[in-house]
């Protein structure tokens, strides 16, 4: 029995669906295990070169219990290749990049808590070797690198230290001299690898935390390599995510996928926002399938404005049906605003400009941003600052002062105008308190010279007098510190800040 040929013409056409319009919450989930496929707790292995051929790598970690329990697939260190590729994904970079960008915005400056000594040549010299040793550019690098893998390094190279940076690096003025400092230099995790850490006590402020590490081969203390972790995890999930943390990129993976989703089928409706539906005699098309499938295309090729088709008026008609598109703004904004979720950026912030008609980035959503970006300051990004400023301050003079220190400038900064009038306001108190005898016009002073705003900031006190040549009344007895009653209007003008 000869096998029947089938002609092209005749041969069943197969309808490929897109695989967007399997919407539904399974098909999400499938598309977020196939980046873990296989994926499991492990210990982490580091790349070839990072630690000596005769090294051993490995934890103690018991991985089949955290096997054993029920976790999502995202929750499992996705490994730094990954993490580099995802890094490429605009809307991973933006995160990371903006995450960075919010915390120096407003930028840092170095001030001082002594009121007795004038530290503006000290603390203009050291804000010059800030510029000078790029700190913010490397800050920035280093914060990206801890967003987008977890972990970051701050290395600081000093002069001679090729055979010494297996030790501990001491800040102190016998240790690093005058001149000492090369630079600094930021170190991505990945060519990384803990050689030594506490897992017995876990009372010891080492427990698990790294005193040496292998960078490619060669041992380097944690001393001279300052850390940066800002989404920490568990201390025994830390040997597999390499003591670093939560990456950003892992954290958003979800809601990254639920976005492309969305922003995939939105343009797909668009483009089929109309359908032509075509009456006609199905049966006779049915007997030649070529000539039914020719006019199908011949429909579809003048599907627009210019397009011509002729029907049988008799027989045929041809009508178009539209698809609703009402939502699909809503449904794309609301999306856009639950990427934001895990890095806590505001809408505006995120894209740069705030989607017509929705009311996400209001006060309310800038103020929750600000808080978060307040607490990496302090908690994350302000030890490192601490530490790069001492070696600065032993660099440039051979000692620190214990009086300095960094502050972040409010990321919310009044108007010229109402620190003028919060000024005025705080004048007319000050002089209420002096005439009352409260307080001194020397402690008034000290506060003056600690407020920022004050435009006297870092003054130092001084006895003004209304007598010439520095003449004192001789009838009434003046203790140190404190001025003759008479004089109380010029230490009022002073509390104000006007001339005598």
């Amino acid at each position: 029995m000869s096998k029947r040929n089938t002609s092209a013409a005749q041969r069943p056409r197969k309808l490929a669906v897109g695989q967007s319009w399997e919407s539904d919450s399974e098909y999400q989930k499938k598309k977020i295990d196939k980046h873990f496929t296989g994926i499991k707790h492990s210990a982490y292995q580091p790349p070839k070169g990072v630690v000596p051929d005769n090294a051993v790598v490995g934890d103690s970690v018991d991985y089949n219990m955290l096997n054993s329990v029920v976790t999502s697939s995202d929750s499992v260190f996705m490994g730094y290749p990954l993490l580099a590729s995802l890094a490429q994904k605009s809307e991973n970079r933006v995160a990371c990049e903006q995450s960075v960008n919010e915390v120096f915005r407003k930028g840092f400056k170095v001030k001082s808590n002594d009121t007795k000594n004038d530290r503006s040549d000290i603390i203009g010299q050291i804000e010059d070797a800030f510029e000078r040793f790029a700190v913010e550019k490397h800050l920035k690098s280093l914060g990206f690198n801890a967003e987008a893998f977890g972990n970051s390094f701050l290395f600081v190279k000093m002069k001679g230290d090729e055979n010494e940076r297996d030790k501990e690096l001491l800040l102190d003025p016998t240790k690093i001299k005058k001149g000492d400092l090369e630079g600094f230099r930021v170190v991505e995790p990945m060519w990384t690898y803990p050689q030594a850490y506490n897992a017995i006590d876990p009372i010891s402020p080492e427990f698990f935390v790294p005193q040496q590490w292998y960078v490619m081969g060669r041992i380097v203390s944690a001393s001279r390599m300052k850390s940066l972790v800002l989404y920490s995890v568990p201390d025994m999930l830390k040997p597999s995510y390499n003591f670093g943390g939560l990456s950003l990129i892992q954290m958003m993976l979800p809601y990254v996928i639920n976005w492309e989703s969305v922003r995939d089928d939105i343009p797909r409706i668009i483009t089929s926002f109309r359908t032509y539906i075509w009456s006609t005699d199905m049966e006779t098309y049915l007997q030649d399938r070529s000539e039914f499938e020719k006019r199908l295309d011949t429909l579809v090729y003048g599907k627009d404005n210019h397009g011509v088709l002729a029907i049988d008026k008799q027989v045929e008609t041809l009508e178009q049906m539209n698809t609703a598109l009402t939502g699909l703004h809503e449904l794309q904004a609301e999306m856009l605003r639950l990427i934001c979720v895990p890095s806590r950026l505001s809408v505006t912030s995120f894209t740069g400009s705030q989607p017509s008609g929705m009311n996400s980035s209001g006060e309310g959503e800038r103020e929750s941003q600000h808080e978060n970006v307040s607490n990496k300051q302090k908690n994350s990004y302000k030890p490192v600052l601490d530490w790069v400023l001492k070696i600065l301050c032993l660099n440039e003079f051979g000692e620190f002062y214990e009086d300095l220190y960094i502050d972040f400038n409010p990321l919310d900064e009044m108007s010229d105008i109402e620190i003028a009038e919060l000024n005025n306001k705080k004048a007319d108190t000050y002089v209420k308190l002096i005439d009352a005898e409260v307080v001194t016009p020397e402690q008034v002073c000290k506060v003056i010279a600690a407020d920022d705003d004050s435009e006297f900031n870092g003054i130092k006190y001084e006895v003004v007098s209304i007598y010439p040549d520095g003449e004192l009344d001789e009838d009434k007895n003046t203790a140190p510190g404190e001025v003759q009653l008479d004089d109380s209007e010029s230490v009022r003008n002073v509390a104000k800040g006007t001339n005598l």
